[in-house]
Formats: C-alpha cells, structure tokens, sequence
C-alpha cells in the first residue's frame, strides 16, 4: 500500500541545499565595506541573531493561512474560485485528498486566470488551478490535483516558499543592475560616437560587479531549479502510488503538443522537466507496478 499522508523524503531534504548558497549571500552583503547591511551589523553575532530570526519568521508566515492567502492574491494574482469552479473541482479535490491521506479541510483551494493548463501546490497549504486546466475532464484533472498533493506530501511547497523568502533581498539588487545595464547601452547607443565605447567598458566594468555581488544568487537559482525538476518526478510518482496514473497520462497528452523548445541555458533554470521524460517515467512506473 503507498505511504499517505505528509512525509519527509530524499527531496523534502535537497530542496535544503539552495538555501546555503542564499544564507551565504546574506553574510556576504553584511560583510561587504559599503553595505547598508555592514554598518548596521558591526558586531557578526547581531547579524546572525537577525539573520536566524528572519529565516525562522519567512518559515513560520508560509504556514500561516491568512498569511498564504495574502501573498497569493497580491503578489501572484491568484484568486478565490467562483461558485461554478468550486462545483466543479471540490469534489474533484476531496477524493485526491482522500487517496493521498491529507485532511480536505487543511488546504486552501484558489485559481488563477490563465489559458494555460497548470496547477501549482505553494506554501504551507495551497492548492491553486488555473481556469485553462478546467479544459481538461474530470479523470485528467483530479490526477493533476493529486500531483499537487503528492508535492504537498513530501513538503515541497512550503520548503520552496522559504527558499522564495530568503531570495527576495536579491529582487531589487537583480532589477537595478538589469536597469543600469539597459540604460547604458541605450544611452550608448542613442548619442553614438566616442559614447558608444565607453558604454561597452561600462557595460563591461557593469557585469564584473553584477557578477561579483550576484554568483551566489545564481548559483541558488539554478540549485533550486534543478532540485525542482526532481521533484516533479517525485510528485508524479505519488500520484502513481495514489491511483492516478494513467489518468495523469492523458492529462500530460493534452499538455505535450504545446511545450516550446528551450536553449541549453534556459533548461538550466527551468522548474519543470521536458514532458517527454515526465511521460517515460510516470509510464514505467505503471509498468512496474504490481498487477
């Protein structure tokens, strides 16, 4: 009989591993000579002290429901499903629910309005549909639930919303450099002349610094997108041990016709693996199973 209910698994514990990148960028930032973050943390204990409260203070909020529900609808637009959505995936919801051992009542149901055919298991309790996924019938879309909750069972949301907590102090750092670069090379570009190779030893001199204060960041990113991939594979196999799996298979029929081929470097900071070999494993898994 599968395993039900939340459990800590191999990827439960790597999705660990991006946080040491991003607490290392976070001494980095109050070690720095012209850091805000150095002048109001002379003593490197007073750092730790704050530091250490705020990571436990990121993990308390992401199991805090009012406070999932917050975040949800500011900053990702998510949404309350309307009387007719809830008719539809409610029951649809409750019988995964009941497949994968967790409680109806401890998880937060929303959509989001996209044409794409998506869910998302975020946070503590979250469970979020897009409108585009009511497309798919019901069989196909209760096995997409139950791959959120396979992700829900093995603790990846609320571990990947604390890595998404302390990445937030990089936000504005990314988004000023991107800026200055824009500006540069606009500026460059629209006098000419003489301007135009100095804008390119300022770019230049731009992307040292940019490369300086955000490796570790990177690093984080393309950790935590690697270690997403994984778990992908680790909820589908889930949804398998619950019963979904060939229902999961249509459901990612209708999905593979309108993935996008994708460079060697966007692979590497993509969340989600080629459908192709989320298809070969959930199929295999099928194979091996007994009966």
């Amino acid at each position: 009989m599968a395993p039900r209910g939340r459990r800590v698994t191999g990827t439960t514990l790597l999705l660990l591993v991006p946080l040491v990148p991003l607490v290392l960028f976070g001494v980095a930032r109050a070690a720095a000579p012209f850091s805000v973050l150095g002048v109001l943390f002379d003593d490197p204990w007073n750092y730790v002290i704050v530091a250490a409260i705020v990571i436990v203070a990121g993990a308390v909020l992401m199991v805090l429901r009012p406070v999932e529900r917050f975040s949800a609808r500011a900053l990702f637009r998510m949404r309350d499903p309307t009387a007719e959505e809830s008719a539809r995936v409610e029951p649809l919801l409750a019988r995964a629910c009941d497949a994968a051992g967790i409680d109806r009542g401890r998880l937060v149901l929303l959509a989001e309005d996209s044409s794409a055919i998506n869910a998302y298991a975020t946070a503590g309790h979250l469970v979020c549909v897009t409108t585009g996924a009511l497309r798919l019938d019901d069989r196909q879309l209760e096995a997409v639930l139950a791959h959120e909750l396979g992700h829900h069972t093995e603790l990846h949301p609320w571990i990947s919303a604390l890595t998404w907590w302390l990445q937030l102090p990089a936000v504005p750092l990314k988004a000023l450099l991107r800026w200055m670069r824009g500006a540069i090379g606009a500026i460059a570009t629209r006098i000419g002349g003489l301007a135009r190779p100095i804008g390119v030893v300022l770019l230049l001199l731009l992307w040292i610094v940019t490369i300086q204060v955000l490796w570790l960041v990177w690093i984080a990113d393309v950790l935590a997108a690697w270690i997403a991939r994984r778990t992908e594979f680790a909820a589908d196999a889930r949804a398998v041990q619950f019963g979904y799996g060939p229902a999961l298979l249509e459901a990612y029929a209708r999905l593979g016709g309108h993935e996008e081929p994708k460079g060697r470097l966007a692979r590497m900071v993509d969340f989600h693996p080629p459908m192709e070999e989320r298809v070969e494993r959930v199929s295999s898994a099928l194979s091996a199973a007994p009966g």
